[in-house]
């Protein structure tokens, strides 16, 4: 018989029966959307109504429809609609996150100089951004031949340092990019303004960041240039992949369309070579039922997310990232801190593992970071290796960076998914588990052997 009051490895019961693994949760809601798509039989680019009509109130933007047909224009609409609340920005949906910032900076080498900002237009032009991220915020850099520049982030947030940018600004400097991670958002206050000074463009890396508020601004609506969204398999809002882009100046709106869609010309675009990056009429129908899920159960995780940051401030052992008053948070992962003082008989790894028995959830270490990670070597691509003589391989060799608040993260954070959110009760489980794998730390290392 199971004992419990002590840890499943020790013979006691979970804490908790599993959650669904992806939220927002997937069923008729989506169904809906993509069935009607299917029957609309509207499947290419063009004019058609596509599937179900146009949430009441709002209108589908001339240059996205164009470009991309109804279907995927009527979800940039509602998207936007729900995560500009009420700011003037345009949604331009692209086939994937990665391929987003790529073509922000590409659309950048033609627009930055009307908008009086340096542009991305030579060999070796340097972007910064943060050492812990996916690699793929680098790796947009480096498909436009541009310097990854990897700076720290602030322990508190896990978001990049404000004062490190300063320091890493050089005259090759083109584009910042900072990253909202897990649920804290970067400080972009900040980083505009050190952007303004020096001429600077800034792309908000929003794919952790659905939803997320900071100053009475939505994520992606402040002075930065354009916003870049995921809509990748793990992602809050998903449609098992997908990205976009968000603007608000129509230049540059139209120039993301036109190199979405192979060059075409769309409204003030001007020429240059391009590829197809189009969202497929399918994901968005799927995503236009995931943004109306996603409007009914957010406000559902923030709260959870919200109790857990209330309980870990009196549990041992562990730290919540600090508090962010004026954010209204994303609620992609809940982040927390591990002190290994406190955990003498328990590895990072172990705790992991145990979590993962007791709660019946996804526990994640942070991402890698891109100084040391095996999943960024851009040095290993024969494409660099003849650019600039071969100073370009060199600067771009990860290894020269120092990163050590990031190098910590990974080695002290772990993450919850966000399916969590969905479970008002979870931040009750969380705290008797932490509390019994601390008490029981001991016996524990004895049984992990």
């Amino acid at each position: 018989m199971s004992t419990p009051n002590k840890p499943v490895r020790l013979g006691g019961t979970a804490e908790r029966t599993r959650v669904p693994r992806w939220t927002p949760e997937a069923d008729k809601l989506e169904i809906a959307y993509a069935a009607a798509y299917i029957r609309s039989r509207m499947w290419e680019a063009g004019p058609g109504e596509g599937g179900i009509e146009l949430s009441t109130g709002l209108t589908m933007d001339a240059s996205v429809l164009e470009a991309f047909g109804a279907e995927v224009a009527k979800f940039a609409t509602e998207f936007g609609a729900v995560h500009a609340h009420g700011h003037h920005q345009v949604v331009v949906p692209v086939s994937n996150g990665t391929h987003s910032i790529r073509l922000a900076l590409q659309a950048l080498s033609l627009t930055a100089g009307d908008l009086g900002l340096r542009a991305p237009n030579v060999d070796g032009d340097e972007v910064i951004v943060p050492a812990l991220t996916w690699q793929a915020t680098a790796g947009a850099a480096l498909a436009r031949n541009l310097v990854p520049v990897l700076v720290d982030v602030l322990p508190g947030t896990l978001c990049i340092d404000p004062v490190a940018i300063e320091a890493a600004i050089t005259d090759r400097t083109v584009a910042i990019i900072p990253v909202h991670l897990y649920n804290r958002m970067a400080d972009m206050v900040a980083i505009n303004q050190i952007a303004q000074r020096h001429g600077i463009a800034v792309i908000e890396d929003c794919a952790h960041a659905h939803g997320a508020v900071n100053l009475a601004l939505p994520a992606g609506t402040g002075d930065c240039v354009i916003s870049s969204w995921s809509f990748q398999g793990s992602k809050v809002i998903t449609g098992g992949e997908g990205g976009a882009l968000m603007a608000s100046d129509r230049r540059i709106i139209d120039q993301l369309c036109s190199l979405a869609t192979c060059g075409r010309t769309i409204g003030t675009s001007q020429p240059l070579q391009a590829a197809n990056d189009r969202m497929a009429g399918i994901v968005a129908a799927l995503l236009r039922g995931q943004v109306r899920r996603f409007t009914e159960q957010s406000e559902t995780c923030r709260a959870t997310f919200a109790d857990l940051d209330a309980v870990a401030r009196d549990l041992p052992g562990i730290w919540a990232m600090d508090a962010q008053p004026d954010v209204t948070y994303p609620h992609y992962k809940w982040a927390f801190r591990f002190r290994e003082e406190a955990w003498p008989h328990l590895s990072l790894c172990q705790l992991q593992m145990l979590l993962e028995e007791e709660l019946r959830c996804e526990v994640a270490r942070t991402y890698e970071p891109l100084t040391s990670t095996g999943l960024y070597t851009p040095q290993s691509d024969p494409m660099f290796w003849g650019l600039d003589e071969g100073k370009f391989v060199r600067r771009v060799d990860p290894g020269r960076f120092m990163a050590p608040q990031a190098t910590y993260a990974y080695r002290s954070v772990l993450t919850l998914e966000h399916a969590v959110g969905l479970d008002r009760s979870f931040s009750v489980a969380f705290d008797r588990t932490i509390h019994k794998l601390h008490r029981y730390q001991a016996e524990l290392a004895v049984a992990l052997g």
